[in-house]
C-alpha cells in the first residue's frame, strides 16, 4: 500500500525508526473505506556524529568545522535537520574554493541505532567526484570588467585601464564612471580563493 509506505517513510524521516503503520479495510456495499493506524514509537535522538571523506583535504576541513554542526547531541534524528547540515557544509566548501561542490557529494543519512536506547550514531560522509579521487579547489584567474558591453564588440577599440591586476574596459572615449569606483565595488581579485558569495 503506497499510503502505508509514505506514512512509514515520513515517520522514519522524523527519527521514528520503530514505527508501525498498517491499514484496515472496511467493506460497505460497493465501497471500501480504509483506516490507517500509525504508532510512531519513540523518536531517536543524536548520540554522536562522525564526519569523514576519503579526500584527505576535505576530511580535514570537515573535522575543522564540525564544532559548528547543526547536528547536536540530544537533538531528534530528523531528515530536515540533516538536509540543513548538508547545505551548511556545501555552502562552506563553495565559499572556500570548491566551485563545483554540490549536495549530491554528501551521502544519504546513515544512522546506527544499536549504540543505546533511543539513540543513534550518525555518519556524515563526503564522497569523491565520479571522475576523480579528490575535489578540486579553485582560485580566481584574470578579472576583466566591460562597461556598456555589447556582444560581439571588438576589444581592440576599447579604452582600458588596469588597477591592481583588474582590467576595466570601456567602448567610449572616456570612462563614464571613475575606474577606481568600479574597482572598489569588486570583491574578486586575481589568485584569491574562489567564493560563491563574491
Amino acid at each position: 500500500d503506497a499510503t502505508v509506505d509514505a506514512m512509514s517513510y515520513y515517520l522514519q524521516y522524523r527519527g521514528y525508526f520503530n514505527e508501525e503503520v498498517f491499514a484496515t479495510p472496511d467493506n460497505r456495499g460497493k465501497k471500501i473505506y480504509m483506516t490507517y493506524h500509525a504508532t510512531p514509537g519513540p523518536q531517536f535522538t543524536i548520540d554522536t556524529v562522525s564526519y569523514y571523506s576519503s579526500d584527505s583535504t576535505i576530511n580535514q576541513i570537515l573535522q575543522d568545522i564540525s564544532g559548528r554542526s547543526l547536528l547536536k547531541r540530544g537533538a531528534g534524528v530528523e531528515g530536515e535537520l540533516y538536509k540543513r547540515e548538508q547545505d551548511r557544509i556545501t555552502s562552506y566548501l563553495r565559499n572556500h574554493g570548491y566551485a563545483y561542490f554540490y549536495n549530491n557529494f554528501i551521502s544519504p543519512l546513515e544512522a546506527d541505532t544499536t549504540v543505546g536506547s533511543k539513540k543513534a550514531a550518525l555518519y556524515f560522509e563526503v564522497i569523491p567526484p565520479y571522475d576523480d579521487s579528490i575535489h578540486q579547489s579553485y582560485r580566481v584567474g584574470e578579472v576583466s570588467v566591460y562597461m556598456d558591453y555589447l556582444p560581439g564588440q571588438e576589444e581592440c577599440c576599447m579604452l582600458d585601464t588596469i588597477i591592481n591586476g583588474i582590467t576595466i574596459n570601456s567602448p567610449k572615449e572616456n570612462f563614464q564612471i571613475e575606474p577606481g569606483t568600479i574597482y572598489d565595488a569588486i570583491y574578486l581579485h586575481q589568485d584569491s580563493i574562489f567564493s560563491q558569495e563574491d
